[in-house]
């Protein structure tokens, strides 16, 4: 099954949405769209922690199997919406993870921002 214009006007504002409702409005964002189905996706979120650039790309084609749990297309959407700003709201985390170079303070600092975010949410 296809994306349609607007399958992917409907992903933007889920992302959106999330981008919000956990403050990280202080990152460039950047919407694609791509066929995923070689990497098993249906979304990615692929960050430049240094610069804060985001980008989320949607998959151009929905597989079968995606399809076969008895959720619509735009309920996949919106899954993987607030799981692809989800993987976002981690970026720093993983940054530090990746870098190497840096002291359990910065990783401890990092785990509560994330925490307190999350208990905006949740309250």
């Amino acid at each position: 099954m296809k994306l349609t214009k607007k399958d992917f006007e409907f992903h933007k504002k889920e992302v959106l949405k999330w981008v919000k409702v956990l403050s990280l409005n202080d990152w460039d964002i950047t919407f694609r769209k791509k066929d995923l189905t070689e990497d098993q996706s249906i979304g990615q979120c692929s960050t430049d922690y240094r610069a804060r650039k985001v980008t989320f790309t949607l998959t151009t084609i929905f597989r079968d199997e995606e399809l076969e749990f008895g959720l619509t297309k735009r309920q996949i959407i919106h899954r993987n919406a607030s799981h692809e700003v989800l993987e976002l709201l981690l970026a720093r985390l993983r940054w530090l993870a990746e870098d190497r170079n840096w002291d359990i303070a910065e990783w401890e600092a990092e785990t509560h921002a994330v925490i307190h975010r999350l208990q905006k949410v949740l309250k």
